[in-house]
């Protein structure tokens, strides 16, 4: 009877409207005649292939490097988003004598924010640098967790850092201890990608330095969920000219592509958080 009686919970559909402005990026080289005939004839190159092709990997990295960029920068602002509403901070210090400091990033809408950085919690008396790159590891699947529950999607499915984290974590991996799911692999050379960590994809940015110790944990959905969406237009179209005077070629790459931080808080798929290292690395 109450059921009976009872209205069903509507719900409704609401649709909205995002123009999205394609951006460009463009690169050029010119060879001479002479580069084309003598590597031709010395070694067997062919100069427009080689130069077409370099071209294309600098357009590839230049948009992987805008595309982290925001990604870092999503995740960060879900990290002071998550610290003002919960009051919890997932910066982590390893070091033994560092106090607290301050860590400060671009967020989402291009204005830097700062987040403390706790004091150390590591001791000399019960500390190493096995246990001490375990607590990494404790420090993303927690941020993998809060992506899950922020984001409601879904937990996390990619790690994104730099070298020395991954080199921390590879060496970690065959810790019998405490032994944690992962195919990370100990191959010197193996840096992008590494391998998997609790579920997750790790990626080593090559081009973050190797004292950038900031850590991005994130999720890359279905198509109809929140989060950053490539979307390509023109992605490599090769253009070559020849020079009047000197009839030598010039061969330009233009891409051409939106970057669109889609759907309701789309920087909840993404967390990103800061490192503090010992002064001797973590390796």
């Amino acid at each position: 009877g109450v059921a009976e009686s009872t209205y069903y919970r509507s719900m409704g559909l609401s649709t909205f409207t995002k123009f999205v402005e394609a951006e460009t990026f463009q690169v050029a080289a010119s060879v001479t005649t002479e580069q084309i005939q003598d590597l031709n004839k010395q070694f067997g190159i062919d100069v427009i292939s080689m130069i077409e092709n370099a071209l294309v990997n600098e357009v590839s990295q230049a948009i992987n490097k805008h595309i982290l960029s925001r990604a870092f920068a999503l995740g960060w602002s879900n990290h002071v988003q998550f610290n003002n509403v919960d009051g919890q901070n997932l910066n982590l210090n390893l070091s033994t004598s560092a106090s607290s400091a301050t860590a400060s990033y671009v967020g989402k809408d291009d204005t830097g924010y700062s987040l403390a950085v706790p004091g150390q919690i590591a001791t000399n008396n019960f500390e190493n640098q096995s246990t001490l790159q375990r607590r990494l590891f404790s420090r993303i699947l927690a941020a993998a967790n809060v992506v899950a529950n922020r984001g409601r999607r879904g937990p996390a499915n990619f790690i994104v850092t730099n070298a020395a984290v991954a080199s921390a974590l590879q060496d970690i991996s065959q810790f019998t201890f405490a032994p944690f799911s992962n195919t990370l692999t100990q191959n010197n050379g193996t840096l992008y990608p590494v391998g998997s960590l609790a579920g997750m994809t790790v990626y080593v940015d090559q081009n973050m330095s190797f004292g950038d110790t900031r850590v991005l944990v994130g999720r890359k959905g279905a198509d109809d969920e929140p989060g950053m969406k490539f979307m390509p237009y023109m992605m490599a179209e090769s253009i070559q000219t020849i020079s009047e005077g000197t009839m030598s070629p010039k061969i330009a790459v233009k891409s051409r592509y939106a970057l669109v931080e889609a759907g309701f808080h789309p920087e909840t798929m993404y967390f990103c958080f800061n490192v503090n290292v010992p002064t001797g690395g973590l390796n």
